[in-house]
């Protein structure tokens, strides 16, 4: 299911960037924002049963898409995948070392990323989301920090004038009210609504659970930097697309390897008569 999602995905980016031409980001499913977290996950979720030469197509073919579909949180989510790919490959000292060093590249194209999208647009919405944030609670005491607000307040007039550009897309009353919704990344909506408390309720009670489960440390930390960084463009655990790779490595944790990736995945079974003096048969006198 991974290699056709993430193959079909690349190979209708590479259609469309020959048919229309650079500045379309095509989604297989639906945004790619969304779809890049769920390609990621997944691949952090099979890695561990792929041979050598199909992790390093996996990140290949993944990286290629993130480059073509121009999401900014897609790249910081590939970021994560990359560290947990080196960190999990069992390479000799000096191939990890240059593995490490690639790492930097990563982070230059995600840099590439983020600029060439503000080119284009002129600034990067995100930023002016975390903008209206800041100001809505530079007033906010101790208390507010670690609990958030009251249950449905909503942002002052001035945010949402300055936000009023996404009230076709978030939760708006006629008059003019908006909410935390309209601050569009799910890190700030549940700082606003549910302060620092909500925040770890949210993504610390995903990792305990992974852990419960047997995850690894290592892939639990991935999935949950692929999170979070979906988190700060877009949603996070509410979304279908993070969560499901989540759910997939709680399903796969007693798995072995061997069980996915050899000829058969159980071993055979033979059932032979017991013979007349076995002891499954009673002893009858007489």
């Amino acid at each position: 299911m991974t290699w056709t999602l993430i193959l079909l995905a690349l190979c209708k980016a590479v259609i469309t960037l020959v048919l229309l031409g650079p500045g379309e980001r095509p989604g297989l499913l639906l945004e790619n924002n969304f779809e890049l977290a769920l390609f990621c996950g997944l691949a952090a979720v099979v890695y561990r049963f792929l041979t050598g030469k199909h992790q390093f197509l996996m990140l290949a073919c993944l990286g290629l898409l993130v480059v073509l579909s121009g999401s900014r949180s897609g790249v910081v989510a590939f970021f994560v995948l990359y560290v947990f790919a080196v960190a999990q490959s069992r390479l000799k000292v000096f191939a990890k070392y240059l593995s490490s060093l690639a790492v930097l590249a990563v982070a230059w194209v995600v840099v590439e990323v983020f600029l060439s999208r503000a080119g284009a647009s002129g600034a990067i919405d995100r930023l002016n989301f975390l903008a209206v944030f800041l100001d809505e609670t530079r007033n906010w005491g101790p208390l507010e920090w670690v609990l958030g607000t009251v249950a449905i307040t909503p942002l002052s007039g001035a945010a949402c004038r300055s936000l009023s550009y996404y009230e076709s897309l978030f939760s708006s009353a006629d008059d003019g009210t908006c909410y935390s919704v309209i601050l569009h990344a799910f890190l700030l909506r549940v700082l606003f609504d549910s302060g620092i408390l909500g925040l770890l309720l949210a993504f610390g009670g995903i990792f305990v659970l992974m852990r419960r489960a047997k995850v690894s440390r290592l892939l639990s930390l991935t999935l949950l930097g692929i999170a979070i960084a979906n988190s700060a463009s877009v949603s996070g655990p509410n979304n279908p697309y993070v969560l499901l790779p989540i759910l997939l490595a709680i399903l796969l944790a007693p798995v072995v390897p061997g069980a996915l990736t050899g000829p058969h995945p159980w071993p055979s079974i033979r059932y032979s008569r017991p013979s007349r003096n076995s002891s499954r048969y009673p002893i009858r006198s007489g």
